[in-house]
């Protein structure tokens, strides 16, 4: 199959992500498979094809891209959070029109951005997976706390900046044919906050290479917990991320 990765966000970038990405492709590669990665720059400066590490630069585009904004986003000037956040996903999608996504078999979303702005170009037969590595809307509410600290909670929630968010997380699970999560909290959020169908959300925790993991660390000279804490409440509270994980 030809499959074709995609990431709203910069690549390479230090974060788990991009672990995630790069043994993804290494594996569908020894699998025999044809497997592009299209990301952005890490400079930001614009969007690329890895393997041909070219693409149309952000400066060179901007003027097309701000006459398109002042027609589908008129409001844009007044809202500099949407305005930066429609600069790049037009740059993005304007990038990926010059290279096409006709030849490819499944385009896998490393992000919900991504999934949305695929999903309103990709022809109909190809379908598209997206990998939700975390909740766009959730993050955005607390970087609009921490923007406008002198409004109320009810007035981010009810904003157009965290509005604008919240409909484009929406569109893109909506584009998708499958979403996978890592958790099964992830996958209640979405079913739930985006009404999702269950049999659409598939969750798994993601794998690692042996070889990524260290050495392991002696437990010789370590303490122990103190007896009061174990089998106490505080470790049958832990967050459902830090327990083990059972389908």
């Amino acid at each position: 199959m030809k499959i074709l990765l995609v990431s709203y966000y910069p690549l390479p970038y230090a974060g788990g992500i991009w672990t995630v990405v790069s043994n993804l492709q290494q594996k569908l590669l020894s699998l025999g498979h044809q497997v592009d990665l299209f990301s952005q720059r890490p400079d930001l400066s614009g969007y690329r094809m890895h393997h041909l590490d070219h693409g149309m630069m952000l400066e060179a585009m901007r003027p097309k891209i701000m006459a398109r904004m002042n027609v589908e986003c008129p409001y844009h000037h007044q809202h500099s959070i949407i305005q930066k956040a429609e600069i790049y996903r037009l740059n993005f999608e304007m990038t990926l029109r010059e290279y096409g996504l006709e030849s490819y078999d499944i385009i896998h979303a490393q992000d919900v951005t991504a999934a949305q702005i695929i999903g309103t170009m990709k022809p109909a037969h190809i379908p598209l997976v997206t990998s939700a590595h975390g909740s766009l809307t959730k993050e955005i509410f607390l970087v609009l706390k921490s923007v406008y600290p002198q409004l109320s909670e009810h007035s981010i929630l009810t904003g157009r900046d965290f509005k604008y968010y919240q409909k484009l997380e929406e569109q893109g699970y909506k584009g998708s044919k499958y979403i996978h999560t890592q958790s099964r909290w992830m996958k209640s959020q979405i079913e739930a906050d985006f009404r999702v169908p269950p049999s659409k959300v598939i969750s798994y925790p993601l794998g690692i290479h042996n070889k990524q993991i260290g050495t392991p660390v002696s437990k010789r000279g370590q303490k122990r917990y103190s007896s009061s804490l174990e089998g106490s409440s505080i470790l049958r509270e832990l967050p459902f991320c830090l327990k083990p994980y059972r389908r």
